[in-house]
């Protein structure tokens, strides 16, 4: 029984890690991306001082994509990288609660 629970906290563990790698990989994709849409509308340094001080042409960025050209896919992982990140730590939640559920 004890080889379950092994099995299963690791399974947790591996679904928590893979939470954190694609939140972490959507998040820095989509901030690339937004990145270079502020420079190609506004220059280089509009787009520096949108990471350093005003944040919010990253922000809109996603949002003109997709009201401009139609492409949602910005929006999409730009704001869907929290979700992933839960719906992955709820699969590692379950598998931790699985792998304390029986104390012997």
């Amino acid at each position: 029984m004890d080889f379950i629970k092994l099995i299963l906290r690791l399974l947790g563990f591996l679904f928590v890690f893979l939470g954190w790698v694609i939140a972490f990989s959507m998040g820095l994709y989509a901030i690339f991306e937004a990145f270079d849409i502020v420079s190609y509308l506004f220059g280089k340094v509009v787009a520096i001082l949108s990471l350093l001080i005003f944040p919010v042409p990253l922000g809109l960025a996603p949002w003109y994509v997709g009201f401009k050209y139609g492409d949602w896919t910005l929006l999409l992982i730009t704001y869907g990288a929290l979700p992933v990140f839960w719906i992955f730590l709820g699969i590692a939640a379950v598998f931790f609660k699985l792998s304390d559920g029986d104390k012997d």
